[in-house]
């Protein structure tokens, strides 16, 4: 499914299975163990768009998918070692090419 942007739902309205992976899914960070771990996972790698985020916790690492593959944004021994100007610089840097 390609990224639709962000939609509001009021109380009462239907989530259906297509609006949770789309709007839900998709758009949110996936927690893995290891890179292993997340390329075995054959229906998560079908899915993957372009702007998917991923963090790894064994190498702390948080990673954005390219539409042809992930790349690190910064691992936490960066972040923890950054100051926050430079994060900050990271963050638009990477929002800026996209």
């Amino acid at each position: 499914m390609a990224y639709r942007g962000y939609i509001q739902w009021n109380s009462g309205d239907t989530l259906d299975a297509e609006d949770a992976m789309t709007y839900l899914m998709q758009q949110t960070p996936v927690i893995w163990d290891t890179v292993a771990t997340r390329n075995a996972n054959a229906s998560y790698v079908a899915s993957l768009i372009e702007g998917n985020l991923c963090f790894i916790q064994a190498t702390d690492t948080l990673y954005y998918y390219d539409g042809a593959a992930w790349q690190a944004i910064a691992t936490l021994a960066y972040v923890n070692s950054t100051s926050a100007t430079a994060r900050d610089a990271l963050i638009l840097s990477y929002m800026n090419s996209n």
